[in-house]
């Protein structure tokens, strides 16, 4: 054998022997390799769901309130005055504004036998007698009277008064049926400094209606937004309208003297009713 020949056989026998061992360490399709890079992937969280949430029954947002409304006023069912000598029943006589000569009064007022009389002594002088007991809104109050001397000078009846005379509803009538119906407003003359009679309606009742020196009966109703006088009865009504007093308040009457003042009034009842 010669050399080239020996040299082939020893080459063959070499790969004979390498080949399997390299074979043994190669990787298999199914494996992956490893270790040569770190895995990137994001790993997949694996988590337990938590039980489904209770449904909760609904309650309040805010707690019941607790307030206690306020008093419902609580009205009288009106009231008749014969002057029986007891005024206990009416709040002290009000002087609104007086000419009395320094500020003395020198009208009077006497009971006697159910009747009630002023003797009007004094200059714009205006006194009212107001019942303690606040009556409802819708009221008819009435008086029965006669006036001798000036009888310019005027008897008043007077509705849905405040407690405190700040505002009220008036008419005004004079010995001959003259009348006013007038809102009173305390602010308007303390605020503005005007006067605070604003006038809604005035008039005359006929002489059939009203007979001048002799008794006669005059109703004034605050019913809603209509102020009614009657005279007589139903001889002769006049009415307006007026919505800036719709409660109850405190009911009343009253005289009023202008420039002339003597006079004498005599008042036999005052009255008041649900109309």
């Amino acid at each position: 054998m010669n050399n080239s020949a020996s040299r082939r056989i020893l080459a063959f026998l070499i790969i004979a022997m390498v080949f399997p061992a390299l074979a043994c360490n190669m990787p298999t399709p199914s494996q992956e390799p490893g270790g040569l890079f770190e895995n990137t992937r994001t790993p997949i969280s694996t988590f337990t769901l938590a039980p489904s949430p209770t449904r909760l029954q609904p309650t309040n947002t805010f707690p019941p309130s607790t307030a206690t409304p306020g008093p419902t006023p609580t009205y009288a069912p009106g009231f008749n005055e014969s002057f029986d000598g007891d005024w206990s029943a009416w709040n002290d006589l009000f002087v609104l504004t007086t000419q009395a000569a320094g500020g003395r009064i020198q009208t009077t007022a006497s009971i006697k036998n159910g009747l009630l009389t002023f003797n009007l002594a004094d200059k714009e002088t205006y006194l009212y007698r107001f019942h303690k007991n606040p009556q409802q809104a819708d009221l008819s109050v009435e008086i029965q009277y006669s006036m001798e001397g000036q009888k310019d000078n005027q008897v008043a009846l007077v509705c849905r008064a405040a407690e405190d005379q700040s505002r009220w509803y008036e008419a005004r009538i004079s010995g001959t049926g003259v009348f006013e119906i007038y809102y009173y407003s305390k602010a308007r003359k303390i605020q503005e400094d005007l006067n605070p009679f604003i006038p809604l309606l005035q008039g005359a009742a006929d002489a059939a209606a009203f007979e001048a020196g002799q008794m006669n009966r005059v109703r004034f109703t605050c019913q809603g937004i209509k102020l009614k006088l009657d005279f007589n009865q139903g001889k002769q009504v006049f009415e307006v309208e007026d919505d800036r007093i719709t409660g109850g308040g405190l009911a009343g009457f009253g005289t009023m003297t202008y420039a002339n003042p003597p006079a004498v009034v005599q008042i036999t009842e005052v009255n008041a009713a649900v109309p």
